[in-house]
């Protein structure tokens, strides 16, 4: 939230807020509402996970979903594959791990 209140207290306040996090968003939504501004409409906000709450809190959080259970698998598949010494076991090329964008209401063109 401070780090959102700094933003929009310059004297050419940000239009459009990306957190590292979904949980930073929500942070940053609470930061928006105490300027006097509405997320969405004078302040895009996006964030990254796809949480639950995302999809829960009023405007919708547009955010970055990632394949967690190909990234978790391939992790373990990769560990198992080091315990046996099977040193191809569990690569995983790059580009593997496609995200996807999810827009919802927190998001829009610049006022």
């Amino acid at each position: 939230m401070a780090g959102a209140v700094e933003l929009l207290s310059r004297p050419e306040p940000v239009t459009a807020i990306v957190a590292i996090n979904d949980m930073y968003a929500l942070g940053a939504y609470a930061g928006v509402r105490s300027a006097g501004l509405k997320v969405g409409g004078d302040v895009s906000i996006i964030g990254f996970d796809d949480i639950m709450l995302a999809g829960l809190v009023e405007p919708g959080l547009s955010t970055i979903r990632q394949p967690i259970r190909l990234m978790a698998k391939s992790a373990v598949d990769l560990l198992v594959g080091r315990l046996h010494l099977d040193t191809d076991a569990g690569r995983v090329a790059r580009g593997d791990f496609k995200p996807e964008l999810v827009v919802r209401t927190s998001t829009g063109p610049p006022p």
